[in-house]
Order: C-alpha cells, then sequence, then structure tokens
C-alpha cells in the first residue's frame, strides 16, 4: 500500500470518528431537549390541575353556608319524595322514595314574569305530584335578572327563600311571593316585602327576619345556585328537568304529569 493510500485511509477514518463524535453529541443534545420537554410538559400539567383543583376549592369555598334541604351539586332547594325539608305545613309532603322515583328540576327567578304564569297555571298539579310522594322537585332560583334591572331583588327573594327553607316552608314561601310578583316587571321587593310573605306563609320567627335582612345567603346564591345553573347551562326561565332532561316547551300540566308518570313504571 502506498503511502497516497494510507493517508487517505487515515484521513477517512478520521472523518468517520468526527461525524460519529457528532452524531453522538446531536443524540445528546437531543435527550437533553426532549427531556427538557418533557419536564416542561409535566411542569405545566401539575400547574393546571393545581388551578382546577384551587378553582374547585374556591368554588366550593365561597358558596358559604347552604340553608336546610339544598342539594349538594345544584345547590336547588330539594322538596318531596325523600327531602328532609318539608316545603309546607303539610307532614305529607315528605314521603318515601323507590330508585324509580323521578327528580325534577325548576329553574327560575323570583322576579321572571313568565314564572308566574307558569306558577299559577302549574303550581297546583306541581304541589299534588309533591304531596303525594310522586317526584322529588329541587327548585333552583336564581337571580340573573338582577342585571337586567340593576337591582338585587332577585338575590333578595331568592336569599330569602333559603331562609324560609331553613324552617321548611320554602314552598308556601316560594308561591306566596309568586302570587304577589309586581305587576311592573323589575319592580322588585323590597325587605319589607319578603318579611311579608314569610308571614304569610307562617314564617314569624326573628331568625327568619335576621336571615332576610342580613343576606345570609347570598354567596349560595350567586356563587351556588346561579353558577351551578349557568354550567348546566340554563339559558330561559322557567326551566324545567326532569331527570336531568329538559321539559320541551310550552310546558303543560299535563305533559308534567305524563312525564312523571312514565318515569315511575
Amino acid at each position: 500500500m502506498g503511502k497516497g493510500d494510507k493517508e487517505a485511509r487515515t484521513e477517512a477514518q478520521a472523518r468517520l470518528a468526527a461525524e460519529r463524535s457528532a452524531q453522538q453529541a446531536a443524540d445528546k443534545r437531543r435527550t437533553w431537549i426532549f427531556g427538557g420537554i418533557t419536564v416542561a410538559v409535566i411542569v405545566i400539567i401539575a400547574v393546571l390541575v393545581g388551578v382546577s383543583v384551587s378553582k374547585q376549592s374556591n368554588s366550593a369555598s365561597d358558596v358559604g353556608p347552604l340553608p336546610r334541604g339544598a342539594d349538594p351539586v345544584t345547590y336547588g332547594i330539594q322538596v318531596g319524595a325523600t327531602a328532609i325539608n318539608g316545603g309546607g305545613d303539610q307532614a305529607a309532603f315528605v314521603k318515601a322514595t323507590t330508585p324509580k322515583t323521578p327528580r325534577i328540576d325548576f329553574y327560575e327567578d323570583f322576579q321572571c314574569p313568565a314564572c308566574k304564569k307558569f306558577e299559577d297555571q302549574s303550581s297546583p298539579t306541581v304541589n299534588f305530584q309533591i304531596n303525594n310522594g310522586k317526584v322529588l322537585a329541587v327548585y333552583n332560583m336564581l337571580n340573573f335578572l338582577d342585571k337586567n334591572f340593576n337591582s338585587d331583588s332577585s338575590l333578595r327573594a331568592a336569599n330569602a327563600g333559603g331562609c324560609a327553607a331553613d324552617e321548611g316552608k320554602f314552598l308556601i314561601f316560594h308561591d306566596t311571593v309568586y302570587a304577589n310578583q309586581p305587576k311592573k316587571e323589575g319592580a322588585g321587593f323590597t325587605d319589607s316585602d319578603l318579611l311579608r310573605f314569610g308571614n304569610e306563609s307562617g314564617l314569624t320567627s326573628p331568625s327568619f327576619a335576621k336571615c332576610v335582612t342580613t343576606l345570609k345567603y347570598r354567596n349560595w346564591v350567586v356563587n351556588g345556585v346561579q353558577r351551578a345553573a349557568d354550567n348546566v347551562p340554563v339559558t330561559s326561565t322557567p326551566t324545567l328537568r326532569l331527570n336531568n332532561r329538559d321539559l320541551v316547551r310550552p310546558i303543560s300540566n299535563q305533559q308534567i304529569v305524563n312525564a312523571i308518570a312514565s318515569l315511575s313504571k
């Protein structure tokens, strides 16, 4: 082998060694990069999970105290089958339940004229279903109309509903408020109005009056009931959901009776 051949082979070996070295360096850099990305992704996920947990914790903590009989998910007041909140002046409001007992959620605002129209038409039928243990009714009283009217009347009325629930008279108070809804939309309710409605519903205790005037359940209304409804989402009132399915408008008394009966079989 000539001198030229040896030099050429030496140069080739040197180039090959250099290429291998470069490849190894590149592989190492990629390992570092991928490793760094993996760590970064893990950190980001951990942060997002932490934020989510924090939000959930805040959502739970800023609801504040719950009225008697409040549902732990929607925060609405439970009345009827299985409910600890009788809702009125009859012991028959609390009945035994079966696995097939339907649940109906009402989403209303005490200032809502359409809600009053619905209640005027349907409350006797609904109350009959409740009184006879055919359904668990959950009343989710919202305060979204306060934004429209630049007031806090819906909030105050919903809060008073929570105060009534504490004394086992939510449903009778609920019906009394709708029976006295102002004819002018947005006129709202004063504390005096709400205390009078309470008095007409048999709510005369100092604890009820204090609960109403101090807005004891403000956070429950705003951060509990309203927020949960927004997450459903509920976009108009009244909305009725039977076993988590919306009843189709227009909602008639016969539709309510038939729907409950079909789920009770």
